[in-house]
């Protein structure tokens, strides 16, 4: 159980909070939830999402004074989002579509996470929301090279520098790019027919490397589907030396929560408000290979001694990905990612997340080993 009321300077003096949670079904949603309910800023938690409540999902572990409320609604539609986000005081936006693999629905992924993300914008506004999160991804930095110790200011020098203009992520990159700017964009605007600026709406941006954990549906879970598909087997593709940042799921949430509550302190808000934190935790770096390998043996897949060369990697995908082109007005060949996603998932890419534990004082609330001990627990009860 984390405990999150060693830092309540705001609840003696201040009405505890309503907060709303846009994919509160989600990976991420479900997890943060929790951590909400246990901290005493929060009165009142609104899991929206367009999924129904998962069954048996309720606020069992705290003391009752919090209550949940469930929304069934569409982030592109913002008729639907407005009834929700009234008398709101701090909406944390993590809903987002991502598709991989050869035939990404790249039209709906924009409108869930650049439109979705200007609807919540503009409830937001409509209703005097005064802060909003958004979960956006690092992966705005990456291009072919390696990734070695960016900052938030490393991620945004990319952009129109030709650096990291080419997305290597079917689109996905790019939408969270655009929405990040909107969100931005936002950041100290005063509402409509409002000349009292004093509590204008502040939004800032939480940027998570890759997230593994409890309810992880793709990063993992591919892993052990590919392995199962090759007869039990896996070689290692390119360099076991990469060095991989990956981050429990259980510590992004607990980086929302500390967000939340420096943007429900009156005193911190404006200062730390309109700017990216990067999120990581002790996640120890390596290859994602060498990751995965504890969770694809609770399957049955063994990890083989082998390493094929990256550049092999990527020229023979390069060669499937043109057969099933080539072929795909007969029949789809399902390739769960394309030539850009395995290079870069072989590929170096770690960060430095500083800015988040000096600025907004969060820190890693769950420990390498008990991340790990969760993970390979709900991992190894899937059925693949």
């Amino acid at each position: 159980m984390i405990s999150a009321n060693s830092s309540n300077r705001r609840s003696a003096v201040q009405p505890r909070a309503t907060v709303l949670v846009t994919g509160g079904s989600g990976f991420l949603g479900k997890k943060l939830i929790k951590q909400l309910a246990s901290c005493s800023e929060v009165a009142v938690i609104i899991a929206l999402d367009i999924r129904p409540l998962p069954a048996g999902f309720c606020l069992d572990d705290t003391d009752g004074s919090t209550a949940l409320r469930f929304v069934s609604a569409d982030v592109t539609d913002k008729a639907q989002l407005v009834p929700a986000f009234r008398n709101v005081d701090c909406v944390i936006h993590t809903a987002a579509l991502i598709e991989l693999g050869l035939y990404p629905d790249v039209v709906r992924m924009n409108d869930v996470n650049i439109l979705g993300t200007q609807n919540v914008i503009d409830a937001c506004r409509e209703c005097r929301v005064p802060n909003l999160i958004f979960t956006s991804t690092s992966e705005l930095g990456r291009c072919y090279k390696p990734v070695e110790g960016f900052t938030e200011a490393d991620i945004d020098a990319t952009e129109g520098s030709g650096k990291g203009e080419v997305d290597l992520l079917n689109g996905y990159a790019t939408s969270k790019r655009l929405a990040e700017r909107s969100v931005l964009d936002a950041n100290c605007s005063s509402f409509g027919g409002d000349n009292n600026n004093s509590r204008p709406l502040c939004t800032l941006i939480i940027r998570p490397v890759g997230i593994y954990g409890e309810g992880d549906l793709k990063f993992i879970p591919t892993f052990i589907r590919a392995g199962k598909r090759f007869f039990g087997l896996m070689p290692h593709l390119g360099s076991p030396d990469a060095q991989i940042q990956r981050v429990y799921v259980g510590n992004v949430a607990w980086a929302h929560v500390c967000a939340m509550r420096c943007l429900l302190d009156p005193s911190m808000r404006q200062q730390i408000s309109g700017q990216a934190y990067l999120v990581t935790d002790d996640t120890p770096l390596n290859s994602n290979f060498q990751f995965v390998r504890p969770f694809l043996r609770a399957h049955g897949v063994r990890l083989l001694g082998v390493s094929v060369p990256l550049v092999l990697v990527f020229i023979f995908w390069w060669l499937l990905e043109l057969l099933a082109m080539a072929i795909s007005p007969i029949v789809r060949v399902p390739l769960a990612f394309t030539k850009n996603e395995l290079y870069l998932a072989c590929t170096t890419c770690y960060y430095d997340a500083g800015k988040i534990r000096s600025r907004l004082k969060y820190a890693p609330v769950y420990s390498p080993e008990d991340s790990f001990a969760r993970s390979l627990a709900y991992y190894s009860a899937m059925e693949i």
